[in-house]
């Protein structure tokens, strides 16, 4: 069996579960409140990563996902970008 990453086991899983996103949410809600915080610093990292992504290091299988974290941070003030999520 090969060794995976977080990342990898995190993602396989939330492919497999087949439910909907709203779903997840509604199951994060309630989750601890450091848990969430760690969520959403991952999930804003997650998004600035896309952002800085070139047109050749995407395709159409996640280009909606680029433009949307693109129009997201363009959206947002500096001081939102560089928000720091401590976990308590």
């Amino acid at each position: 069996m090969e060794n995976k990453t977080d990342a990898q086991l995190a993602v396989e899983h939330l492919v497999s579960i087949g439910r909907s996103s709203t779903e997840f949410v509604l199951e994060l809600a309630d989750q601890h409140r450091t848990h969430q915080q760690a969520v959403t610093g991952l999930m804003v990292a997650w998004f600035q990563h896309l952002a800085k992504l070139s047109s050749n290091q995407y395709d159409l299988r996640n280009e909606a996902a680029v433009e949307f974290a693109k129009e997201m941070m363009l959206s947002m003030p500096v001081s939102m970008t560089q928000q720091r999520f401590p976990i308590i």
